[in-house]
């Protein structure tokens, strides 16, 4: 039983010993980190008052942090904080600091020897009016005279549900050294973000490169998102007094940032162009981040840092198996894009885990593990962009001569073409007018029929070479595509007035590699051609379309038609030269008459096998 008393009365003293331990302030102390030494109340009421805390109904209710930060994680409550500071220095003037901002109202109270209370007030929600000390956290004054003892009450609210408290004391000196230095980097920092902004818009300005837009547009954000926290200088200068955006504007603008972010990594990551899959897998994210945004709203008591968080992590991670498919897949220069992202996700994981109170501490490379990712991670976006672009400029390059080398090859194949029709069939013609003229004699009349037999010849020959005019390569479709190229072989084939053509096109047959273009064009010049010539149509269709890795062409008419047996070698010139050039592409085609008159023509070519040379 005297065991038992005796612990009883060691526990008591020990006690007493922890709720009387001092601060003591010395001329060798330099910026002091306090948390030991505090003692704290939750209030989730956010009603107590100083008169309540120092009653004796709470006045044994103050709990020693034992941190040397005191992280609560994500609360939603005001907080009592009590300490004591012995000065046993030769300076009376001290500085107390909350280095972390978004605290909504902080206040002070130093309680001296004689009892009198020395109120201070502070905070993002009356910041301007009353904080004695401008600095990058909270600073107000401590008055300890030498060798006196004061006990200083603190009232914070924060309003983010961030219960993260870094305390420090201070001399006026060491504390402005301090407040400079996080000034310095923290403008360092924002200067370098909207340098990034600034450089990235005008390249976008000159080249008009939808990736430099994007990384504008998400830079952009960014900076929006920093600064309203770290020094928050949009609450203190931009929106003072603005209570709902000094509340929310963190959560707004963080979520506008994850839309870009969402919208810059998809897009150069391609997964957009993807699938209708991969487009409905980023707007479900895009919807996701939202609606997180907005339970802030209709969800009373949800702490706002650990909204972001759960809207950051699934993001990041979506972001990153994207990032890993397209690095196995080969894509060029997607290991800039994912590593940049991996600094990013790092910097905010270990911040975020800070933050909840996992990962314990307040020392530079823990506080800045954000900043520090965030710049890595716009280095790494700058060289990602920059070589991917660089790239596609050789790439177009070589592209370009080599949509060349296929024109001119083209054209040497249609002039070879034109040469045999002039030979079989102009000539022809042109050699029937000749030996009909030279039959006439001068001394005898020409009767009307002769002179009917001549037009129709000379008509003949006519047609032809207008025919084969239209049809020779336009310089369209190198340079505007095959899709306004077709529309002008219409237009043209028109103007003949013997058939009536109709075109119906997609839109997206500028996409197709360079090669199967030009094959498909001379394959629908030749099916123009023979609905002319051949068929005594009236009224004719050509439908060009891409169904996934296939491209199908379909020529209908209302003429005389005939069968084509499929794979066989018969036909005219027309047909086997339209064989001849789907050949070269891995195409076919087959040839259906219609039930009440007229024929289809159905062609049919892989995209599979064809290699990627694509654009105008």
């Amino acid at each position: 039983m005297a065991f038992i008393k005796l612990a009883c009365w060691l526990l008591l003293l020990v006690s007493i010993k922890s709720v009387a331990a001092s601060v003591p302030l010395t001329d060798s102390t330099g910026r002091l980190s306090i948390g030991q030494w505090v003692e704290y109340v939750e209030d989730s009421t956010y009603q107590l008052s100083l008169s309540d805390v120092r009653s004796r109904l709470y006045r044994n209710r103050f709990i020693s942090t034992h941190q040397k930060a005191p992280n609560f994680g994500f609360r939603n409550a005001a907080f009592w904080f009590r300490f004591s500071v012995r000065n046993l220095s030769r300076d009376s003037l001290w500085v107390f600091e909350q280095a972390l901002r978004g605290m909504g109202q902080i206040e002070v109270y130093v309680i001296d020897p004689g009892g009198r209370v020395l109120p201070q007030w502070g905070g993002d929600f009356i910041y301007s009016r009353k904080q004695q000390l401008a600095s990058a956290g909270y600073a107000f004054l401590l008055r300890v005279g030498q060798g006196k003892v004061a006990t200083v009450y603190v009232r914070m609210v924060p309003y983010g549900g961030q219960a993260f408290f870094p305390m420090y004391l201070s001399t006026l000196f060491v504390y402005k050294q301090h407040d400079q230095l996080a000034v310095l980097l923290w403008g360092i920092y924002y200067g370098l973000l909207l340098t990034g902004f600034l450089y990235h818009l005008l390249l976008w300005m000159f080249t008009r490169q939808t990736a430099y837009a994007y990384l504008s547009l998400y830079l952009a954000t960014y900076f929006l998102f920093e600064i309203n926290r770290g020094l928050s200088p949009a609450q203190q200068y931009l929106w003072p007094g603005l209570r709902w955006l000094i509340q929310n504007g963190l959560n707004l603008f963080f979520t506008v940032t994850l839309l870009a972010f969402v919208n810059f990594y998809s897009y150069v990551f391609g997964f957009r162009l993807e699938s209708k899959r991969a487009k409905i897998s980023t707007a479900l994210i895009a919807g996701y981040i939202i609606c997180l945004w907005l339970l802030l709203f209709f969800v009373p008591g949800l702490s706002r840092n650990f909204i972001a968080i759960c809207q950051f992590l699934p993001t990041a991670g979506f972001l990153v198996v994207v990032g890993f498919r397209k690095l196995r897949a080969g894509h060029i220069y997607t290991h800039f894009y994912l590593y940049s992202l991996i600094c990013f996700i790092g910097g905010g994981v270990l911040f975020s885990i800070n933050r909840a109170g996992i990962l314990p501490g307040d020392d530079f490379a823990v506080h800045y593990t954000g900043n520090l990712g965030s710049i890595l991670e716009i280095i790494l976006m700058s060289f990602g962009v920059a070589f991917a672009l660089r790239q596609e400029q050789r790439n177009t390059i070589y592209f370009s001569e080599k949509a060349r080398t296929a024109f001119t090859e083209g054209r040497a194949e249609e002039l070879n073409l034109v040469a045999l029709r002039l030979h079989h069939e102009a000539g022809n013609n042109l050699l029937l007018l000749l030996k009909t003229i030279e039959r006439l004699s001068p001394d005898q009349p020409i009767s009307g029929q002769t002179i009917k037999m001549l037009y129709s010849q000379a008509f003949d020959s006519y047609s032809m070479v207008r025919n084969w005019a239209y049809s020779a390569t336009p310089e369209t479709l190198l340079n505007q595509g095959l899709a306004i190229a077709l529309q002008k072989l219409i237009d043209r084939a028109n103007q003949t007035e013997t058939v009536s053509f109709l075109l119906l096109i997609t839109g997206d047959e500028d996409k197709l590699p360079l090669k199967v273009q030009f094959e498909l064009y001379y394959v629908c010049v030749e099916l123009v051609n023979n609905i002319i010539k051949h068929a005594q149509a009236t009224e004719a269709s050509l439908y060009v379309c891409i169904q996934q890795n296939l491209v199908i062409t379909e020529c209908r008419d209302d003429g005389i038609g005939f069968i084509q047996p499929v794979g066989s070698s018969a036909g005219g010139m027309g047909l086997d030269t339209i064989r001849k050039r789907l050949t070269r592409i891995g195409g076919t085609y087959e040839t259906h008459r219609l039930r009440d008159r007229g024929m289809k023509v159905v062609v049919q070519i892989p995209l599979s096998d064809q290699p990627i040379l694509t654009g105008k």
